[in-house]
């Protein structure tokens, strides 16, 4: 049977729930506030968890499934009898123990739910129901219910920000052979292919290959495939590699194409057959050059400049160059800023020392992963170390946040949904001066009404706003330093 609202209706037979279907039950369910004063005990464990067990006698559902059998009554269409007029025994038989089990939860969990938020201490995840559990649920089994709960705490822990705490913040200094490099780079990025006569070894081709004997007799009914294109410095094989430097346009020459290409799927793509037929596949190809092109970087000039800037943003190569080199300083910028960050992170974690109920979180996530089966036990060994680093850090952030009343603006989420929409069409090669603004608008928008963009959205801004505010308070040590020795940190 469907735990859940939905399952009100008619059924002649119901079976009892099961551990997993009661725990997605009470996982939906809203809390509410209880009106009556319910049964509830706390054993504490040694292991940073606690069990909450709570008694549902009679007086605590009895008025609400009472209501709900007369509120299935009046929608019931039942043979032999009018809508809304059966008799209130033979609903309860058909439905009795479904909606009882359905009221007996709700009033649980609510319970939990209030007690939790009021009487509880530093809860972590999600409760687990136990075995200790009431699951048959239904009028032949009695009046009252137990119901018991595994609840995960954290230690307790305070975020004291001083200026005892000293973080190093890295000046990175100016490398001229970077500022060439970022050049080559732009200039590699926005240059293209031109025609040239003849072959070189950074040439690209396009070719016909026509399936052919190794003396080059060609195959009838062998394959065939025009415009292949070719890139003659990834052949493999150097003697084939060399047999192409010189020739130009319509020059034929015949190859073995497994040689040149011995990569099962890159020979694949070229012939566009199926991998698994090229093993038995006569590799020789008869290859007539239809086209040559080489790669040609951009020019330094103004319609580079426009490209890269925007129009008339620069007009020299000296400012073309200090422009660049202002790109990398505030990447520079983002990297040191990058690197505090983390090194704050490691030092509040350190000295918060949360501790955390491994055993009952790991046991959290395998029940939470029941369906998925995406966690192993191996897996899940492998990857909970950072998983509990970052849980850390999410308490000692919000605990942050709250101390400090930090908090994110709508004004805030809209700028940064723009800015994930301008990468977004970076990575797509779309320079953002290119784009209209009613479509810049409309995928902001987008990302904005995504609930999972939108929540990431915000614990973005959120973390930003932590940091900035934590290294206000703590000692940051200035240090000039290479970008090899950066990188090296």
């Amino acid at each position: 049977m469907t735990w859940g609202f939905e399952s009100l209706h008619p059924h002649l037979e119901m079976e009892p729930p099961t551990l997993s279907a009661v725990f997605l039950l009470l996982s939906v369910l809203n809390t509410n506030k209880i009106p009556f004063q319910m049964n509830i005990n706390t054993e504490k464990k040694e292991n940073l968890t606690s069990i909450i067990t709570i008694d549902v006698v009679e007086n605590d559902y009895k008025e609400a499934v009472e209501k709900e059998l007369k509120k299935q009554r009046a929608k019931a269409v039942i043979k032999g009898f009018r809508k809304g007029q059966a008799p209130i025994a033979l609903i309860k038989k058909m439905m009795g123990n479904n909606i009882l089990s359905q009221e007996v939860l709700k009033v649980a969990y609510d319970a939990l739910g209030n007690y939790l938020s009021k009487d509880f201490k530093n809860q972590v995840g999600d409760p687990i129901l136990t075995e200790d559990s009431s699951f048959d649920i239904s009028y032949e089994s009695g009046k009252d219910f137990k119901f018991c709960f595994e609840v995960g705490q954290h230690s307790d822990f305070e975020v004291n920000l001083t200026q005892d705490i000293v973080i190093e913040s890295y000046n990175i200094k100016p490398d001229e052979k970077e500022l060439e490099t970022e050049i080559q780079t732009i200039l590699s990025t926005y240059g293209g292919l031109d025609k040239v006569d003849e072959i070189a070894e950074k040439s690209y081709i396009k070719a016909t290959l026509l399936q052919s004997s190794e003396d080059n007799v060609i195959d009838t009914e062998g394959l065939k495939k025009e415009n292949a294109m070719m890139a003659i410095d990834i052949i493999k094989d150097e003697d084939i590699k060399k047999s192409f430097i010189g020739k130009k346009l319509n020059d034929t020459l015949t190859i073995d194409l497994k040689k040149a290409y011995p990569n099962d799927t890159e020979l694949s793509s070229l012939l566009n057959i199926e991998k698994e037929k090229v093993a038995e596949l006569n590799p020789f190809f008869e290859v007539t050059i239809t086209e040559i092109t080489e790669f040609k970087p951009a020019e330094m000039g103004q319609e580079l400049f426009d490209k890269v800037f925007g129009k008339d943003a620069v007009k020299t190569e000296e400012e073309f160059k200090a422009k660049v080199q202002e790109k990398i300083d505030q990447n520079h910028k983002m990297q040191s800023d990058a690197k505090v960050s983390a090194d704050l992170k490691e030092k509040l974690l350190e000295i918060c020392d949360i501790q955390l109920p491994d055993d009952f979180l790991k046991r959290l996530i395998k029940t939470k992963d029941a369906e998925k089966k995406e966690f192993d036990d191996e897996k899940l060994e492998k990857l909970y170390p950072d998983f509990s680093k970052d849980f850390k850090w999410t308490l000692i952030s919000r605990r942050l946040a709250e101390k400090e009343k930090i908090e994110v603006t709508e004004e805030e989420v809209k700028r940064e949904a723009t800015n994930l929409a301008i990468q977004r069409f970076a990575q797509y090669g779309i320079p953002i001066n290119q784009v209209p603004a009613d479509t810049l608008e409309k995928m902001t928008d987008e990302f904005i009404s995504n609930k999972e963009y939108n929540q990431q959205i915000r614990e973005t801004i959120m973390q930003v706003k932590v940091f900035e505010e934590a290294k206000k308070q703590i000692k940051l040590e200035p240090k000039e330093i290479t970008l090899a020795d950066f990188m090296k940190l």
